[in-house]
Protein backbone atom coordinates (compact mmCIF):
# COMPACT_ATOMS: atom_id res chain seq x y z
CA UNK A 1 0.00 0.00 0.00
CA UNK A 2 2.68 2.59 1.11
CA UNK A 3 4.52 1.53 -2.26
CA UNK A 4 1.18 2.61 -4.33
CA UNK A 5 1.04 6.16 -2.64
CA UNK A 6 4.75 6.47 -3.10
CA UNK A 7 4.54 5.52 -7.15
CA UNK A 8 1.15 8.11 -7.18
CA UNK A 9 2.65 10.75 -5.72
CA UNK A 10 5.95 10.50 -7.87
CA UNK A 11 3.50 10.66 -10.86
CA UNK A 12 1.30 13.33 -9.42
CA UNK A 13 4.84 15.75 -8.63
CA UNK A 14 6.10 15.26 -12.24
CA UNK A 15 3.34 15.86 -14.31
CA UNK A 16 2.84 19.52 -11.94
CA UNK A 17 6.53 19.83 -12.81
CA UNK A 18 6.22 19.50 -16.42
CA UNK A 19 3.14 21.13 -16.58
CA UNK A 20 5.25 24.43 -14.85
CA UNK A 21 8.32 23.55 -17.22
CA UNK A 22 5.61 23.50 -20.15
CA UNK A 23 4.21 26.50 -19.56
CA UNK A 24 7.25 28.42 -18.47
CA UNK A 25 8.63 27.30 -22.27
CA UNK A 26 5.98 29.06 -23.77
CA UNK A 27 5.93 31.80 -21.85
CA UNK A 28 9.82 32.08 -23.11
CA UNK A 29 8.50 31.35 -26.61
CA UNK A 30 6.49 33.67 -27.18
CA UNK A 31 8.69 36.44 -25.76
CA UNK A 32 11.46 35.40 -27.59
CA UNK A 33 10.45 34.03 -30.76
CA UNK A 34 6.14 35.36 -31.77
CA UNK A 35 6.28 38.99 -29.68
CA UNK A 36 9.36 40.70 -31.74
CA UNK A 37 7.54 39.66 -35.53
CA UNK A 38 3.87 40.61 -34.58
CA UNK A 39 2.34 43.77 -34.43
CA UNK A 40 -1.23 43.08 -33.24
CA UNK A 41 -2.44 39.54 -33.98
CA UNK A 42 -1.04 35.87 -34.53
CA UNK A 43 -1.57 32.65 -34.81
CA UNK A 44 0.70 30.26 -33.86
CA UNK A 45 1.52 26.63 -33.36
CA UNK A 46 3.95 25.23 -29.93
CA UNK A 47 4.04 21.69 -28.75
CA UNK A 48 1.83 20.15 -31.54
CA UNK A 49 -0.96 23.18 -30.38
CA UNK A 50 -2.16 26.00 -31.92
CA UNK A 51 -2.49 29.22 -29.95
CA UNK A 52 -3.65 32.76 -30.24
CA UNK A 53 -1.40 36.04 -29.65
CA UNK A 54 -3.07 39.46 -28.82
CA UNK A 55 -1.23 42.73 -28.11
CA UNK A 56 -2.70 45.72 -26.97
CA UNK A 57 -4.72 47.08 -29.33
CA UNK A 58 -4.43 50.68 -28.40
CA UNK A 59 -2.79 51.75 -31.83
CA UNK A 60 -2.76 54.69 -33.33
CA UNK A 61 -5.99 54.87 -34.86
CA UNK A 62 -7.66 53.75 -31.76
CA UNK A 63 -8.51 57.02 -30.15
CA UNK A 64 -9.79 57.88 -33.82
CA UNK A 65 -12.50 55.35 -33.24
CA UNK A 66 -13.54 56.15 -30.32
CA UNK A 67 -13.94 59.41 -31.30
CA UNK A 68 -16.07 58.47 -34.04
CA UNK A 69 -18.73 56.58 -31.96
CA UNK A 70 -18.59 59.45 -29.45
CA UNK A 71 -19.82 61.37 -32.24
CA UNK A 72 -22.29 59.18 -33.61
CA UNK A 73 -23.44 58.34 -30.48
CA UNK A 74 -24.04 62.51 -29.44
CA UNK A 75 -25.87 62.80 -32.82
CA UNK A 76 -28.42 60.12 -32.25
CA UNK A 77 -28.17 59.70 -27.79
CA UNK A 78 -29.37 56.21 -27.52
CA UNK A 79 -27.84 54.48 -24.32
CA UNK A 80 -26.50 50.85 -26.34
CA UNK A 81 -24.97 52.87 -28.58
CA UNK A 82 -22.15 54.60 -26.80
CA UNK A 83 -19.00 53.30 -26.51
CA UNK A 84 -18.03 51.66 -23.56
CA UNK A 85 -15.37 53.24 -21.30
CA UNK A 86 -12.47 51.75 -19.87
CA UNK A 87 -11.70 54.22 -17.25
CA UNK A 88 -8.26 53.37 -15.51
CA UNK A 89 -7.96 49.94 -17.32
CA UNK A 90 -6.53 49.28 -20.85
CA UNK A 91 -8.69 47.11 -23.29
CA UNK A 92 -6.36 44.28 -23.14
CA UNK A 93 -7.02 44.44 -19.39
CA UNK A 94 -10.82 43.88 -19.41
CA UNK A 95 -9.98 41.26 -22.04
CA UNK A 96 -8.46 39.12 -19.34
CA UNK A 97 -11.28 39.45 -17.08
CA UNK A 98 -13.98 38.59 -19.45
CA UNK A 99 -12.11 35.63 -20.75
CA UNK A 100 -12.08 34.17 -17.52
CA UNK A 101 -16.07 35.58 -16.64
CA UNK A 102 -16.64 33.79 -19.90
CA UNK A 103 -15.09 30.37 -18.67
CA UNK A 104 -16.95 30.48 -14.83
CA UNK A 105 -20.21 30.94 -17.17
CA UNK A 106 -19.57 27.72 -19.04
CA UNK A 107 -19.59 30.05 -22.71
CA UNK A 108 -17.71 28.49 -25.24
CA UNK A 109 -14.82 30.64 -25.29
CA UNK A 110 -10.77 30.51 -25.85
CA UNK A 111 -9.13 29.91 -22.55
CA UNK A 112 -6.88 32.35 -21.47
CA UNK A 113 -3.06 30.64 -21.78
CA UNK A 114 -0.79 33.46 -21.01
CA UNK A 115 -0.35 37.14 -20.42
CA UNK A 116 1.76 39.82 -19.25
CA UNK A 117 1.16 43.61 -19.34
CA UNK A 118 0.38 44.20 -23.13
CA UNK A 119 -0.25 41.12 -24.53
CA UNK A 120 -2.43 37.69 -23.60
CA UNK A 121 -2.25 33.58 -25.57
CA UNK A 122 -5.18 32.02 -25.84
CA UNK A 123 -5.90 28.66 -27.53
CA UNK A 124 -6.94 28.19 -30.53
CA UNK A 125 -11.04 28.64 -30.87
CA UNK A 126 -10.98 28.30 -35.07
CA UNK A 127 -11.67 30.81 -38.06
CA UNK A 128 -14.08 33.72 -37.39
CA UNK A 129 -17.35 33.00 -39.24
CA UNK A 130 -16.79 35.87 -41.08
CA UNK A 131 -13.90 34.06 -43.03
CA UNK A 132 -15.98 30.96 -43.19
CA UNK A 133 -18.81 32.19 -44.44
CA UNK A 134 -17.27 33.45 -47.78
CA UNK A 135 -16.99 29.35 -48.12
CA UNK A 136 -20.51 28.69 -47.92
CA UNK A 137 -22.85 27.97 -50.89
CA UNK A 138 -25.05 31.06 -50.91
CA UNK A 139 -28.25 29.03 -50.28
CA UNK A 140 -26.52 28.12 -46.70
CA UNK A 141 -25.60 31.73 -45.69
CA UNK A 142 -28.60 32.66 -43.56
CA UNK A 143 -29.11 28.98 -42.03
CA UNK A 144 -25.65 29.51 -40.80
CA UNK A 145 -26.35 33.50 -39.59
CA UNK A 146 -28.78 31.93 -37.66
CA UNK A 147 -27.32 29.30 -35.85
CA UNK A 148 -24.79 31.94 -34.71
CA UNK A 149 -27.62 34.10 -33.76
CA UNK A 150 -29.31 31.37 -31.38
CA UNK A 151 -25.78 30.76 -30.02
CA UNK A 152 -25.68 34.71 -29.04
CA UNK A 153 -29.11 34.43 -27.21
CA UNK A 154 -28.23 30.97 -25.75
CA UNK A 155 -25.04 33.47 -23.96
CA UNK A 156 -27.15 35.92 -22.87
CA UNK A 157 -29.16 33.75 -21.38
CA UNK A 158 -26.34 32.10 -19.49
CA UNK A 159 -25.99 35.78 -18.15
CA UNK A 160 -22.80 36.20 -20.76
CA UNK A 161 -22.63 39.56 -22.58
CA UNK A 162 -20.17 40.10 -24.95
CA UNK A 163 -20.54 44.02 -26.17
CA UNK A 164 -20.57 43.96 -29.75
CA UNK A 165 -20.97 40.79 -31.75
CA UNK A 166 -19.50 41.27 -35.12
CA UNK A 167 -18.58 37.95 -37.40
CA UNK A 168 -14.78 38.35 -36.86
CA UNK A 169 -15.61 37.89 -33.20
CA UNK A 170 -17.22 34.14 -33.26
CA UNK A 171 -15.17 31.60 -34.38
CA UNK A 172 -16.09 28.43 -35.95
CA UNK A 173 -13.59 25.10 -34.77
CA UNK A 174 -12.96 22.87 -37.11
CA UNK A 175 -15.85 20.56 -35.75
CA UNK A 176 -18.16 23.53 -36.48
CA UNK A 177 -18.27 24.38 -32.44
CA UNK A 178 -19.13 28.32 -32.15
CA UNK A 179 -16.93 30.22 -29.60
CA UNK A 180 -16.65 33.74 -28.78
CA UNK A 181 -13.53 36.27 -28.77
CA UNK A 182 -12.59 39.65 -28.70
CA UNK A 183 -13.90 40.59 -25.39
CA UNK A 184 -12.67 44.74 -24.98
CA UNK A 185 -15.96 46.15 -23.96
CA UNK A 186 -18.47 45.52 -20.59
CA UNK A 187 -21.60 46.58 -22.15
CA UNK A 188 -23.09 46.50 -18.30
CA UNK A 189 -20.63 49.07 -16.87
CA UNK A 190 -23.22 51.97 -18.89
CA UNK A 191 -26.48 50.24 -19.24
CA UNK A 192 -28.69 47.56 -17.85
CA UNK A 193 -29.36 43.89 -19.23
CA UNK A 194 -32.19 44.70 -21.94
CA UNK A 195 -29.92 47.36 -23.63
CA UNK A 196 -26.76 45.24 -23.25
CA UNK A 197 -29.56 42.96 -24.95
CA UNK A 198 -30.38 45.15 -27.84
CA UNK A 199 -26.35 46.57 -28.13
CA UNK A 200 -25.16 42.96 -29.23
CA UNK A 201 -28.31 42.36 -31.31
CA UNK A 202 -27.79 45.73 -32.88
CA UNK A 203 -24.27 45.00 -33.73
CA UNK A 204 -24.87 41.71 -35.28
CA UNK A 205 -27.24 43.16 -37.95
CA UNK A 206 -24.73 46.08 -38.83
CA UNK A 207 -21.89 42.95 -39.56
CA UNK A 208 -24.58 40.49 -41.19
CA UNK A 209 -25.73 43.29 -43.68
CA UNK A 210 -22.43 42.93 -45.40
CA UNK A 211 -22.73 39.38 -46.11
CA UNK A 212 -26.34 38.61 -47.23
CA UNK A 213 -28.09 39.78 -50.31
CA UNK A 214 -31.21 41.74 -50.00
CA UNK A 215 -33.73 38.88 -50.16
CA UNK A 216 -31.78 36.99 -47.14
CA UNK A 217 -31.91 40.27 -45.18
CA UNK A 218 -35.23 40.25 -45.55
CA UNK A 219 -36.05 36.93 -44.84
CA UNK A 220 -33.73 37.24 -41.32
CA UNK A 221 -35.73 40.65 -40.90
CA UNK A 222 -39.41 38.49 -40.90
CA UNK A 223 -37.38 35.95 -38.81
CA UNK A 224 -36.15 38.39 -36.58
CA UNK A 225 -39.53 39.61 -35.61
CA UNK A 226 -41.01 36.58 -35.03
CA UNK A 227 -38.94 35.14 -32.80
CA UNK A 228 -37.16 38.32 -30.72
CA UNK A 229 -38.54 38.83 -27.02
CA UNK A 230 -40.65 41.58 -26.67
CA UNK A 231 -38.66 43.64 -24.38
CA UNK A 232 -35.67 43.70 -27.02
CA UNK A 233 -37.51 45.26 -29.78
CA UNK A 234 -38.98 47.35 -27.79
CA UNK A 235 -35.62 48.89 -26.94
CA UNK A 236 -34.38 48.58 -30.63
CA UNK A 237 -37.76 50.60 -32.05
CA UNK A 238 -35.94 53.14 -29.99
CA UNK A 239 -34.73 54.26 -33.34
CA UNK A 240 -38.23 55.08 -34.54
CA UNK A 241 -37.75 58.41 -32.37
CA UNK A 242 -35.45 59.43 -34.93
CA UNK A 243 -37.26 58.06 -37.91
CA UNK A 244 -37.21 61.65 -39.75
CA UNK A 245 -33.72 62.50 -38.62
CA UNK A 246 -32.57 58.89 -40.51
CA UNK A 247 -34.43 59.40 -43.36
CA UNK A 248 -32.81 62.68 -43.99
CA UNK A 249 -29.23 61.08 -43.73
CA UNK A 250 -30.51 58.17 -45.97
CA UNK A 251 -30.56 61.21 -48.34
CA UNK A 252 -27.00 62.36 -48.25
CA UNK A 253 -26.11 58.82 -47.90
CA UNK A 254 -23.41 58.89 -50.50
CA UNK A 255 -21.21 61.69 -48.61
CA UNK A 256 -21.10 59.68 -45.63
CA UNK A 257 -18.63 57.09 -45.07
CA UNK A 258 -18.52 53.49 -44.92
CA UNK A 259 -19.34 52.87 -40.89
CA UNK A 260 -21.89 55.20 -40.97
CA UNK A 261 -23.82 53.78 -43.61
CA UNK A 262 -24.03 50.70 -42.13
CA UNK A 263 -25.58 52.06 -38.90
CA UNK A 264 -28.00 53.91 -41.36
CA UNK A 265 -29.07 51.06 -43.14
CA UNK A 266 -29.29 48.80 -39.81
CA UNK A 267 -31.17 51.80 -38.11
CA UNK A 268 -33.67 51.80 -41.02
CA UNK A 269 -33.80 47.90 -41.02
CA UNK A 270 -34.75 47.66 -37.85
CA UNK A 271 -37.95 50.05 -37.93
CA UNK A 272 -39.09 48.33 -40.99
CA UNK A 273 -38.78 45.03 -39.77
CA UNK A 274 -39.82 44.84 -36.18
CA UNK A 275 -43.03 45.00 -34.69
CA UNK A 276 -43.41 44.83 -31.06
CA UNK A 277 -47.38 44.24 -31.58
CA UNK A 278 -46.72 41.04 -33.61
Amino acid sequence: MYFKKLIFFCCTFFLILHGIVQGNNLHLYITEKILPKTHRIKAFEWDGKKYWLKKSTLHKFYYLEWLGREIGAITIPITFLKPTPYGDKKPLDIEKERLLECEQLNVRCPRLMEYDKDWLVTTDGGVSSEEFIIGLPENQKLKFILKLFKTILNNQKEGFYHGRYYLRDLLISSKGEISVFDFEENPLLIMNVEEAKAREIFHFIVSVSTVLNPTEMQNFGIWLNKNLDQEIKKNLLIFRNYKYLLIFLNFIKPYLGRDFIRFLDTSLFIIKYLDINK
